[in-house]
């Protein structure tokens, strides 16, 4: 079996061991992977011909993938994904579109049952099928490529999420239109005067301005 090693962490997580406190919260968990999600993309790669498997599982940036050439595991299945023939004393091997998608529908149908046995999900994603399957697949779409995940979710008929809510605009552009009518039929009205305005020019009236009593009397 092979595994993968994800780290799992926060910035504020520590851990309470015995009587002690880690103050990193980090963990690294262990988790089993199928080696065909790796080679995937590589026999995809080198679609068009056969190769042998160390001509197919090369990459100068990630030169231990040559490690699976002999990994047990994927020597036994690969044949579900590709086109095998014995040429002279070599093996060669041709992705196989056809025969991948139908393993990764194998690998979406287990992942669907182990969610709905864990019972680990909520109600509404269990009881939409298509919520489920949206779900499902976003799992597996993590040990997919970017291609073979557009052509995974063609295969397995994965529908995108439905907007239920429209906005009828022609309903808004009525009722716009039914307010600009409204407004140019009312007359503008005009500003009222303060209540404070109102009485200071009240108690004004028969009163000299400031600058008439302060001028110059004729005689």
């Amino acid at each position: 079996m092979d595994f993968q090693v994800l780290n799992v962490g926060e910035k504020m997580r520590s851990w309470f061991y015995g009587n002690s406190l880690i103050e990193d919260g980090k963990l690294k968990l262990v988790i089993p992977i199928h080696p065909l999600f790796i080679a995937l993309p590589y026999l995809l790669k080198n679609q068009d011909k056969f190769l042998e498997l160390d001509e197919i599982l090369t990459d100068e940036e990630q030169p231990a993938i040559g490690l699976l050439e002999k990994n047990k595991q994927l020597l036994k299945t690969i044949e579900k994904v590709a086109d095998v023939k014995n040429v002279c004393d070599s093996r060669v091997y041709r992705y196989n579109s056809q025969l991948a998608m139908q393993w990764i529908q194998t690998r979406f149908e287990r992942i669907k049952l182990c969610l709905q046995e864990e019972a680990a999900l909520h109600k509404a994603i269990l009881d939409s099928p298509d919520v489920l399957n949206r779900y499902t697949f976003g799992v597996l779409s993590d040990y997919l490529s970017a291609e073979m995940t557009a052509s995974a979710k063609q295969f397995l008929d994965i529908t995108d999420i439905k907007c239920e809510e429209t906005v009828d605009m022609n309903m808004y552009g009525k009722r716009k239109t039914d307010e600009d009518e409204l407004s140019k039929e009312q007359p503008a009205k005009k500003p009222r005067e303060s209540i404070a305005k109102k009485q200071l020019q009240k108690a004004s009236k028969g009163t000299m301005s400031i600058s008439g009593f302060f001028a110059k009397k004729t005689k």
